[in-house]
């Protein structure tokens, strides 16, 4: 009997397939060995087989002719799973690269580490830990400062006209990254932009409402414009900041048809005017938001019709640290509709030109009448 379930287990793990079409077949085995010794035997430049292992991986995925499926390898997948947690290992700056190649700070986070060791916008970074990045890119400076082994960084950086040298010290901490914005550019109207859905985006957004609030609003324009997605528990954590207990926010159906409903954990309903801009690049969780106030009635939609990526996927990590991202679930607004490839259409439909922006002009005009 054991010999049995041996041959059984050994037979379920090999390809059962002779076919060379098929990717799980001993043909397409033996097809790949075949590609590798010619590979092997003429090809003339260097060969990184691991860089032809992941773009196999790569390959095999994007068969599904699926934009939203993909292969991560473990690297990409940890530079992924930093964004989408809304914070991130590191001293507080952003880099970039002027004209003549020179690497300089950006911005600083308010109250980073690099805020409080006295670095400064427009500073040309010299050295990190000694180590010489004049004319080094944005990215390999990030990769230097993610790489390091302890937390203490030293720059030496130079600063002004007068060409000052400084060395300044600090360690890296654990720091948030904001996805939301917001300010009362107009007497009364609060403005929060939301540039994507992360874990930290409701805590973001509940903080905005608040501040404002202190500040006398009376109604309120939330900018999703050019806000792709991210996460759907970051979006419904969102959504519950103003909907009431209990209220379907969205929902999802598997190729089985099994349903799942995502119920607002309860907030406080908005007792003001509210509009919510939104755009062709409005896509995925910020559509969940845009189609959810919209079924509701909560606030009016100003813009133009939205991206129409109404899918879900899932991730799985496979053994070796490396990530598959599947499309699995579509998603329905709470009345039911499925906006994949049609997109939201707003309530009122207004085009940007290239000098203007009419569609905030517009949701100023809306609110100031409803007031």
């Amino acid at each position: 009997m054991l010999v049995v379930l041996l041959i059984q287990q050994v037979a379920f793990r090999l390809p059962v397939s002779s076919s060379v079409k098929k990717p799980d077949s001993v043909a397409a085995y033996n097809k790949i060995n075949e590609i590798m010794s010619y590979i092997d035997k003429g090809y003339l430049g260097e060969v990184d087989k691991e860089q032809l292992a992941d773009y196999m991986y790569y390959g095999l995925v994007s068969g599904l002719d699926d934009p939203y499926s993909t292969y991560y390898t473990k690297d990409e997948f940890e530079e992924i799973s930093r964004g989408r947690k809304g914070e991130y290992k590191g001293i507080g700056i952003a880099v970039s690269n002027r004209e003549d190649g020179a690497l300089y700070i950006s911005s600083v986070t308010e109250n980073g580490p690099a805020d409080r060791a006295g670095v400064l916008e427009d500073d040309v970074i010299l050295k990190i830990n000694g180590e010489d990045f004049e004319n080094a890119t944005f990215a390999e400076a990030a990769e230097f400062i993610r790489g390091l082994e302890k937390d203490d960084v030293e720059l030496t950086v130079l600063r002004g006209s007068a060409g000052e040298t400084l060395v300044l010290s600090m360690k890296r901490e654990s720091i948030e990254s904001y996805s939301v914005s917001y300010g009362m550019p107009e007497e009364g109207i609060g403005y929060i932009y939301i540039s994507s859905f992360t874990a930290v985006t409701a805590k973001q957004f509940a903080e905005a409402r608040t501040a404002l609030e202190e500040q006398g609003m009376n109604s309120l324009i939330i900018d999703l414009r050019n806000n792709s997605g991210g996460l759907v528990t970051g979006v419904c954590d969102t959504l519950s900041n103003f909907v009431p207990e209990g209220d379907m926010l969205v929902y999802t159906e598997n190729r089985d048809g099994d349903r799942r409903e995502d119920l607002s954990s309860g907030g406080e309903p908005f007792k003001i005017p509210v509009v919510i801009l939104i755009n062709e690049e409005t896509a995925s969780a910020a559509e969940i938001f845009a189609g959810c106030v919209q079924d509701y009635g909560i606030g009016t939609l100003i813009g133009t019709v939205t991206f129409g990526k109404g899918v879900v996927q899932n991730t799985y990590p496979l053994s070796d640290g490396s990530v598959v991202k599947l499309t699995t679930l579509r998603y329905f607004t709470p009345n039911g509709n499925n906006i994949h490839g049609v997109g939201i259409t707003p309530d009122i439909e207004v085009e940007n030109t290239e000098t203007e922006d009419l569609q905030y002009l517009k949701a100023v005009e809306v609110l100031t009448e409803n007031l």
